[in-house]
Parts: structure tokens; C-alpha cells; sequence
């Protein structure tokens, strides 16, 4: 191979990783992370598969170890099919006041609620494998978050399905029970962990509804509580 056609390949190689994604209806450009991260949500199964993101908004009771609950309002815009599906722009805010939809608040890209992106960020909090949208009773992924001093590698089964009204009443159509076991360090600590997540169906998102740290020192408990629901 010639240098010219060498440093041809070059150039596009380094193309593909910093050139703008494809057009995304619904979704500004300059809200889309690199090429390369997109392709990886695809190929994890969080994207391009299974439902779109509806547009909703929630108010969630969030409880971490060591933390005193907090109050935050997320504002979905929904998400385009096809190649997309599943990243959606979304608004958060903290207690004690939700954005008001004019109010000029800059969204950030959800990724199925699991986790959030922005463009200059190459690398994500959430590891997915084996995730095949739609779920179905039974399948089997692996979920590793990397996030506020803990890394923790979980498998995960899709154990049950209940109306999502279980979680909040207002919510619409059904969930999927997904129970997680694992293992990982938190503060530098190893630890064992149990998570119980929830796949809402008509809404296109996870979210982790329980889950337990197992320490040296004893089990440090996190939740999430849904209390407040709306859709336009």
C-alpha cells in the first residue's frame, strides 16, 4: 500500500471517529456524542432496538448510601426510531422547583435512563452485554456500572412482568422485573451487590428501584421511588 492510499485510509479512520452521527430527527446535533460511543450503544442493545423513549416527565425520591434522599424532576422529549431508538434528550432538575417546559433549561441525552450523555464524553458509567430489546421472560444480560466510587459487575435476569402501576399509579402498561447479582469494589472496598430494576415498556426506560451494597462493615441500601408521573 502507498503512503498516499495509507494516509487515505488514515484520514477516514480518523473521520469516522470525530465526524458528526448521522442525522437524528428529534435530537439536536450538537447534543450527539462521537460516532464511535453511539456505535457502542448500538452494538450493547440499548439502542436501535426494541421501543422508542416516550415523552413523560416524573418526579423521583432518590436515596443513595450515606445520602439524604433527594427530589429530581426528569422532563423525557422522546426518542426517533430506527437507528436512535432509545436515546432521548431529557431535563434535570433538583427540588425544590421542576424546569418549566420554556424555560430554556439545555437538555442532556438519556440512554434509556440508565445513564445520561454529553457530547464531549467518549466513555460511559453503564457497561451493557447480551441486551436484547424487546425483553422477554427469562433473558439473561450483564449490566457494570462504574459511578460514584463504586464499580460493580452484575447478571441479570428477566425474572417477571406486573403493571407498571405497581411503581406509581399514574404509570401506563407493563414492567419487566429484572433482578441482578454481582460483585465489585465500592470506595475501594470489594463488595457483593443485589439490584432490582424495572424495563417499563410503554415508556422505553429502565430504572433501578432497589439495591444493596454488601460490605465488610454491613449492607449500604440505595432506592429509587417513583412519586410523581405525567403524559402529554
Amino acid at each position: 500500500m502507498g503512503g498516499r492510499t495509507r494516509g487515505l485510509a488514515l484520514a477516514a479512520l480518523l473521520s469516522s471517529l470525530v465526524a458528526p452521527p448521522a442525522f437524528a430527527e428529534g435530537i439536536a446535533p450538537d447534543l450527539l456524542p462521537v460516532p464511535a460511543l453511539i456505535a457502542g450503544l448500538r452494538e450493547a442493545g440499548l439502542i436501535g432496538a426494541g421501543e422508542p423513549v416516550a415523552r413523560f416527565a416524573w418526579t423521583l425520591e432518590v436515596k443513595r448510601p450515606m445520602r439524604d434522599p433527594k427530589v429530581v424532576s426528569e422532563r423525557y422529549l422522546g426518542s426517533p426510531g430506527g437507528g436512535f431508538a432509545g436515546l432521548s434528550p431529557m431535563i434535570r432538575t433538583y427540588a425544590p422547583q421542576p424546569a418549566a417546559p420554556d424555560s430554556g433549561a439545555r437538555p442532556v441525552l438519556s440512554v434509556r435512563g440508565l445513564t445520561t450523555l454529553r457530547p464531549e464524553e467518549t466513555a460511559l458509567e453503564v457497561a451493557v452485554q447480551d441486551l436484547r430489546l424487546p425483553l422477554v421472560q427469562g433473558a439473561r444480560f450483564r449490566l457494570d456500572w462504574h459511578d460514584d466510587g463504586a464499580k460493580l459487575e452484575q447478571a441479570c435476569t428477566v425474572v417477571g412482568q406486573e403493571p407498571a402501576a405497581t411503581l406509581n399509579a399514574a404509570l401506563p402498561g407493563p414492567a419487566r422485573r429484572i433482578e441482578c447479582e454481582g460483585k465489585g469494589s465500592y470506595k475501594g472496598i470489594p463488595v457483593g451487590v443485589s439490584a432490582t430494576v424495572f424495563y417499563l415498556e410503554r415508556l422505553g426506560v429502565f430504572v433501578q428501584a432497589e439495591n444493596t451494597i454488601r460490605t465488610p462493615l454491613g449492607a449500604l441500601r440505595a432506592w429509587t421511588r417513583i412519586t410523581g408521573f405525567s403524559m402529554p
